[in-house]
């Protein structure tokens, strides 16, 4: 034994035994007789076993053997009626255990709630919502929906009661406007009682909408939010036949959409909610293009956004990746033609050289819509294909019209009109809504036919188009975000009315000029759109003759049903 260093206080020296192991003290400090911290160090050579370490073989668990192997913990042979393992010992096999089948309770109405159950405890506000699930829903997205209105729409308006209440009033609108039992020939200027809740649910949305805008600083889920609302409002106004209403709810809506610079930032948008996005993006440009033309004659009345369109169109030559992102550069390439073709402080070279510049960009659509077709060509069988057809030929006839020839032009795009209408034929046949014609109107934020087919009845002059598409406007009555099918019956009756009976009863003051069908002088070339009241609106046709010698034209007052 080695001692080094030992110091101690106040205790004597001490002498350590050592039996049958070696120790070596290092050091040893002692501070009074209580307390003393040492190392040690054991010389116990290791002595290393030759046999490795036996390890328990893993198997799993199971609880399907017998009762005295479970009770045993040994493994179980699981042998019928009785197993090997107990037989082989002597022991009695006590069976196996029945496992237990629990029967599901029956499903009770205070467990099997949905959220906009626990959201509202209002049976009126239950019924609606679920009207609006199963009816409106399935109105509004038409061909393209992403799930933003089936799903996304529905999941946000639990957050937040401005869309809960907005989604509530629109569903009650729309179930009195489908259910109306008076034909839309007739104007519906009457108020119904069921609507008085729609107008309280309308205010409480207000109220919320009021308290999201109040606030300093808006997250872009807010501004989602409050884009939604104008949409819903917008709506509301347009099922009503509100369309003054209806037409500044969606100007503060798209200024709003500029504003924030939605359509640039959605675009660019990678992540979960790209889908909404581009159908925001989508709904607002369809919408700017229906306005447009009630807004062309009367700028200082409802002054337009700061932009001339809606987004810049993409240029790039890639493929599509989707049947709905063909579709979506579509509308808003129709978008900025509209501009063009309605913009009359544009001289007519300078619409000239912007027709030509998206002609260009339309051949490079086609391109990639082909590469999408040669890529997948179950494309080709898509449901909605006859809808972008029908948009493309629209496009292709306002391309094609030479301004400098006047109303005369269209007459050499007879194949082209005819095409349209038989298209637009396809699409309201093979359309859920309206695949039996019907007196009760229909309702969708999807631009299809409408706009197509009262362009034709007015513009097309070959009397057998314009009267097929005029039959089609009266046989299935809808109304297509703000245009509204049965207005757009009448101003092509007026108009086949004021230019048929001019060229079949000629004054001497007024003779016919070339043309054919219809003269040129006598046909309507500027329509001018007055809104008077919420549902009264004033119609101006002048023909040609009427523009040369500065005279007022022919007018109509029309109701918005």
């Amino acid at each position: 034994m080695d001692l080094d260093d030992v110091r101690c206080r106040g205790s004597p020296k001490s002498s350590f035994l050592l039996l049958k192991y070696h120790w070596s003290i290092r050091r040893i400090s002692c501070v009074g007789s209580k307390e003393f911290r040492y190392t040690m160090q054991s010389n116990k050579p290791n002595i290393t076993s030759s046999r490795k370490s036996r390890q328990k073989r893993w198997a799993p668990k199971t609880r399907a053997g017998c009762l005295t192997c479970r009770i045993r913990k040994i493994k179980c042979d699981e042998a019928k009626p009785s197993c090997q393992k107990c037989l082989s010992t002597g022991r009695k096999c006590d069976g196996y255990q029945e496992a237990v089948q629990v029967k599901p309770a029956d499903p009770s109405p205070h467990l099997a709630l949905s959220a906009w159950d626990l959201l509202s405890q209002n049976p009126d506000e239950k019924k609606n919502f679920a009207f609006f699930c199963s009816v409106t829903t399935g109105h509004l997205a038409g061909s393209f929906d992403l799930d933003f209105w089936s799903r996304q729409l529905l999941q946000i308006s639990h957050q937040y009661p401005t869309l809960w209440h907005g989604v509530i009033a629109l569903a009650c609108i729309h179930r009195e406007f489908i259910t109306e039992s008076a034909p839309p020939t007739l104007p519906r200027v009457g108020e119904s009682l069921k609507l008085s809740f729609a107008l309280q649910q309308f205010n409480k949305s207000i109220q919320s909408l009021t308290q999201i805008i109040s606030q300093k600083w808006l997250s872009n889920f807010d501004k989602q939010v409050v884009l939604i609302t104008s949409i819903l409002y917008t709506c509301l106004c347009i099922l009503q036949g509100r369309q003054l209403q209806a037409f500044m709810h969606l100007r503060n809506g798209l200024r709003l959409f500029h504003q924030w610079k939605a359509g640039v930032k959605f675009l660019d948008s990678s992540d979960d909610s790209s889908s909404t996005d581009n159908m925001f993006l989508l709904i607002f440009t369809r919408l700017d293009t229906q306005l447009r033309p009630y807004l062309a004659s009367q700028p200082a009345v409802l002054p337009w956004t700061e932009h001339n369109q809606v987004i810049p169109a993409s240029t790039t030559d890639a493929p599509f990746a989707s049947i709905f992102d063909a579709y979506a550069l579509l509308e808003q390439l129709f978008n900025s033609v509209i501009q063009v073709v309605l913009n009359q402080n544009l001289l007519s070279s300078a619409i000239s050289h912007q027709k030509q510049r998206y002609s260009l960009l339309f051949q490079k659509w086609d391109a990639r819509l082909s590469r999408l077709f040669s890529r997948n060509p179950e494309y080709r069988q898509d449901k909605a294909l006859d809808l972008i057809r029908s948009r493309r030929l629209f496009a292709h006839i306002f391309l094609s019209l030479d301004i400098s020839q006047g109303e005369l032009a269209h007459d050499v795009l007879l194949d082209d009109y005819s095409e349209l209408v038989e298209t637009a034929s396809r699409i309201l046949e093979n359309s859920p809504a309206t695949s039996v014609p019907s007196h009760h109107p229909t309702f969708s934020l999807e631009t299809a036919v409408v706009e197509a087919l009262y362009w034709t009845g007015v513009h097309c002059r070959e009397p057998n188009i314009r009267r097929r598409a005029l039959r089609l406007l009266h046989q299935y009555p809808r109304r297509e975000g703000i245009c509204e099918g049965m207005l757009a019956a009448k101003m092509v009756e007026n108009a086949m009315r004021l230019e048929e009976t001019a060229c079949s009863e000629p004054s001497p003051a007024s003779p016919c000029t070339h043309g054919q069908w219809v003269c040129e002088k006598h046909r309507v070339s500027a329509w001018e759109y007055i809104l008077i009241t919420d549902r009264q609106i004033r119609i101006v046709m002048r023909t040609v003759e009427d523009v040369a010698l500065a005279r007022p034209g022919t007018d109509f007052v029309a109701l918005w049903w």
